[in-house]
């Protein structure tokens, strides 16, 4: 497991870094996963987002970490059951 982290002053591209980033690694056929630490309270998966432009840019699985609790968001296919 390869592990990126982006850090930077606001606004200063970090967002978009991340999502060009999760774009390329899915035309590799790479898994993704995106991981956001805020220090107020946020909406996850939201229109307009950062967590909802990481799942739109096709990240497998995205967490947030804020005060007021752990989120986590995975796309997975779901189990085949065979009776």
């Amino acid at each position: 497991m390869l592990t990126l982290q982006i850090i930077g002053k606001k606004k200063s591209g970090k967002t978009t870094t991340m999502i060009n980033f999760i774009q390329a690694s899915q035309q590799l056929g790479l898994k993704t996963a995106a991981f956001k630490h805020t220090h107020h309270s946020v909406a996850m998966d939201v229109a307009g987002t950062d967590t909802a432009r990481f799942s739109e840019a096709g990240a497998d699985q995205v967490g947030m970490q804020q005060d007021g609790g752990f989120f986590w968001h995975e796309v997975r296919q779901p189990e085949k059951k065979f009776c």
